[in-house]
């Protein structure tokens, strides 16, 4: 993923939860999930994943997920875990 991925896949989330914190955050695996940031995972230097983490997803959230997830070249993915949602993209 370049900046230019990194930037669009971070305005489409901001779009789905305006309140999040504007700095994106590396993965620690102890933290179960982090409501409010954009998380990153990164492999020798690269980005392999981006992803939000959701309480709930609603229908206008996921008409905006549905409607923009094709622009970002990478694979798009819909997780439920336990009582939340994680969106994002990972390398193809």
């Amino acid at each position: 993923m370049n900046s230019k991925d990194v930037e669009l896949i971070f305005n489409i989330l901001k779009q789905l939860q305006p309140s999040i914190s504007e700095s994106i955050q590396f993965y620690n695996k102890e933290y179960e999930h982090r409501f409010g940031y954009v998380v990153q995972f990164k492999s020798k230097n690269k980005i392999i994943a981006i992803w939000l983490d959701l309480p709930g997803l609603n229908a206008p959230k996921l008409k905006i997920l549905f409607t923009r997830h094709k622009e970002v070249n990478h694979n798009f993915f819909i997780q439920e875990i336990d009582d939340f949602y994680r969106v994002g993209w990972k390398l193809k």
